[in-house]
């Protein structure tokens, strides 16, 4: 934004990356330029279903990643589930709505392997913003 004007800009924003919301977001508000959050689900971890014993594939970007990264995630999300009351959403969605709540997050790229998760995600957008944990 200091030597143009782009129109969107795409950051990793997520319940445990929220670094881009103390300086960029209100810059681009200021600005104009819309924001794309990406990996709202953290690659999948804040949908709750992976553990640190969780074995991913080769060619898939989790596969790479030492046991003591994946093993901290791991107890991020139990602080995140923590924060989610019980009810008739899922963490999915939950996470999905966190990113949404920020004013400068124009749309959220999740990512889905099923009809059934993009189901849920497309579910998101009709839920209030006050099942959103702070």
């Amino acid at each position: 934004m200091k030597v143009g004007k782009p129109s969107a800009i795409q950051v990793v924003y997520n319940y445990l990356r929220r670094d881009a919301a103390e300086e960029l977001f209100p810059r681009a508000l200021a600005e104009g330029v819309a924001i794309i959050a990406r990996e709202p689900l953290s690659n999948g971890f804040l949908t709750g279903k992976y553990t640190k014993d969780s074995v991913f594939p080769v060619g898939d970007i989790r596969h790479q990643w030492p046991s003591k990264y994946q093993a901290q995630l791991v107890n991020q999300i139990d602080g995140f589930k923590k924060t989610v009351e019980a009810g008739s959403l899922t963490l999915a969605q939950v996470a999905i709505r966190f990113v949404l709540a920020q004013p400068a997050v124009s749309v959220v790229i999740p990512g889905c392997k099923t009809a059934e998760q993009s189901q849920e995600n497309f579910k998101t957008s009709d839920l209030s913003l006050a099942v959103v944990p702070r």
